[in-house]
């Protein structure tokens, strides 16, 4: 690293005889890296990082007694929240009364007796699972199939879910997302009507052989042709299935 043209600056280096302004700076040895991938040792380097854990957001006030005071919980979120508001700036004026400036509006017996009423009309106990379960239900039996309803739920009576089911159909459009909930149940029951009026056609179609020795033949069925990779039903297949 010392050559440069055609002379050999180390001895000058060694002997202290270049101008003090004159510096070698020493950038090591030249090494060539290895570019190949090595999946073994890159999931090794992912598991090894210690991952920042993920703060939860602390739930507080009315929030907490109200099973996180969810949007599918139906709350009057307004009001309990300017309840909230106002016997919290109450009560840091009783704990310090010289720290505010102005003097707060007093939070009265009757503020409690409506928070208590607000908080009794929401649906605390359906946390976000049991209302993923629900609109499922819906989409799978119809809105107002409430037995089959709460047993996709799980956990609620079949008066709990008639009672949610009410509210929801009032207040859906409230939702964020209300509209998308409304049009995945409505695109369900079409596909159930669907289904029914299938059945229905042929419980019809069946009934003129009831009193015959049933045999498919005397249905004509329109067979598609089939390809290479996919094969229709067949007449021997339908009779099977027909018993």
């Amino acid at each position: 690293m010392y050559i440069f043209g055609g002379e050999n600056y180390k001895k000058y280096k060694d002997d202290n005889m270049l101008d003090s302004t004159v510096q070698f700076i020493d950038v090591g040895a030249r090494e060539r890296k290895s570019h190949s991938y090595d999946i073994n040792k890159y999931y090794r380097e992912t598991l090894n990082t210690p991952c920042a854990p993920k703060e939860k957001k602390k739930i507080t006030g009315w929030r907490q007694k109200a099973g996180g005071g969810y949007d599918h919980q139906f709350f009057d979120v307004e009001t309990l929240d300017q309840l909230d508001e106002k016997e919290t700036a109450w009560k840091e004026y009783q704990e310090a009364p010289d720290s505010v400036e102005e003097k707060p509006e007093e939070y009265m017996e009757e503020d409690e007796i409506m928070k208590k009423q607000l908080l009794s009309e929401g649906f605390a106990n359906w946390n976000k699972k049991d209302f993923t379960h629900f609109i499922r239900g819906c989409e799978k039996y119809g809105r107002y199939n409430y037995e089959k309803i709460s047993f996709e739920v799980g956990n609620k009576t079949l008066e709990e879910v008639k009672a949610y089911s009410e509210v929801f159909l009032k207040k859906a459009k409230t939702l964020e997302l209300g509209e998308r909930y409304l049009e995945r149940i409505a695109k369900g029951e079409a596909e159930q009507e669907r289904l029914q009026n299938i059945e229905t056609i042929l419980d019809q179609k069946f009934k003129k052989y009831e009193n015959e020795a049933f045999s498919i033949s005397g249905i004509t069925v329109l067979y598609p042709k089939g390809t290479a990779n996919k094969q229709p039903f067949s007449l021997l297949e339908d009779q099977f299935l027909s018993y």
